[in-house]
């Protein structure tokens, strides 16, 4: 019996070959109907490329961003096809989506059963959302209320076979429906309206002044820059400040200056300059965020409270106070106890210093490390052993 690397199982192969086969007859159509109606003019060319070129783009480079509880990556998709879709015809619309499909999977090295099934999805989803926008309004290319309302019910086709294509393999290579469906659901829908969004007014002002183009696509391009600069601040701030507020903490020896430190990092983390560490939780206070502090005898609660209602605490910021309140219960329970052995140790010394016998301590490396006065006298070392026993 031989090992290896098994492949998909057979349910996945087929799904991913019935996308594919309807990816190709959908391709078939749109250049057929391409074919028969003429090929497009020199500003449908252009505005396909341009947008086409984007959409690839925006697949090779997608969008971090965190939505609720999770981080994930999205498309712009939705946005891209209703431009193209108002701008030029619905069978080209399908034929970009096609090439710029192909061509990211080329460039991302893609296995041949992603690449296949990622073609296929593409290519199908656009496909029959063009086929809904023409059913709707028809070939026209005036933009209008109308026309608008029809880009809007395609896009949102779309968006919808696009999520039953992905949940389709993924159910059958185990995941659980429900979450194949509705997992990150939330940041598609608000990835995929802000894109459509954006999409609408440069597609009204492109369809009269095509001329305005290079600066069409300037919105865009800030949309992704500003959102994925969004998530990547806070994610780097709020990682880099716990991995520092980490080190301070269990830098601090003392139980003084270890709550000194939880207390200044959890203030300068989430921006609030009311923190405080005490034994009562803060009762009544809807701007604020408490998280208990176990330790082995006693609860305490780490709070924070102050900061602008301009910046209301959310999922996040309640993540990263319970995050710290671990850390300084860890750090304040290594304090307790090296505050305990520094007891002991000094309740020993006294004991040994007052006995009449000589007393003295040798560690494995056969070095005196503790000597009483009496021994210290008897041995005449009584001028080169410290007070405290230390020679």
């Amino acid at each position: 019996m031989t090992g290896g690397r098994t492949g998909p199982p057979g349910r996945a192969r087929g799904v991913v070959a019935a996308w594919a086969a309807t990816g190709l007859v959908t391709l078939a159509l749109a250049t057929h109907r391409l074919w028969v109606t003429g090929w497009p003019t020199v500003t449908d060319v252009v505005v396909a490329g341009v947008f086409g070129a984007l959409l690839a783009a925006s697949w090779v480079w997608p969008i971090w961003l965190s939505i609720d509880d999770r981080s994930d990556t999205f498309d712009l998709d939705e946005g891209f096809f209703v431009l193209l879709i108002l701008l030029v015809p619905a069978a080209m619309t399908v034929l970009v989506f096609a090439v710029a499909a192909i061509l990211v999977q080329v460039v991302k090295n893609r296995s041949l059963f992603k690449s296949v099934f990622n073609a296929g999805r593409v290519v199908t989803s656009a496909g029959v959302a063009a086929l809904v926008f023409v059913l709707l309004h028809g070939p026209g290319h005036t933009v209008g209320y109308a026309q608008v309302g029809a880009a809007l019910v395609a896009s949102l086709c779309y968006l919808v076979l696009n999520t039953a294509a992905i949940a389709s393999v993924l159910a059958t290579l185990g995941t659980p429906w429900r979450e194949a469906v509705f997992g990150g659901l939330l940041g598609k829908l608000l990835v995929a309206a802000a894109a459509v969004g954006l999409a609408i007014p440069t597609a009204l002002l492109l369809s009269t002044r095509a001329e305005f183009l290079p600066l069409a696509v300037v919105p865009l391009l800030l949309a992704r820059s500003l959102g994925e600069g969004h998530f990547s601040a806070r994610h780097d701030r709020r990682l880099r400040g716990l991995f520092e507020a980490t080190l301070d903490v269990h830098r601090s020896i003392g139980s003084d200056e270890t709550r000194a430190a939880v207390l200044s990092s959890a203030g300068s983390l989430l921006r609030s300059p009311e923190v405080t560490l005490g034994s009562e939780r803060p009762r009544g206070e809807d701007s604020s965020l408490a998280a208990p502090v176990e330790l082995t005898d006693r609860r305490l609660w780490l709070s924070v409270s102050g900061r602008s209602r301009t910046e209301p605490f959310d999922d996040a910021d309640r993540a990263l106070l319970d995050a710290l309140a671990s850390v300084g219960a860890v750090a304040l329970a290594n304090a307790d106890l090296y505050a305990a052995v520094e007891r002991q140790k000094d309740d020993l010394s006294v004991i040994t210093r007052s006995l009449g016998e000589g007393v003295c301590a040798i560690n494995q490396g056969g070095a005196i490390t503790f000597m009483n006065p009496a021994g210290a006298g008897m041995l005449g070392w009584a001028d080169v052993v410290a007070a405290d026993g230390r020679p």
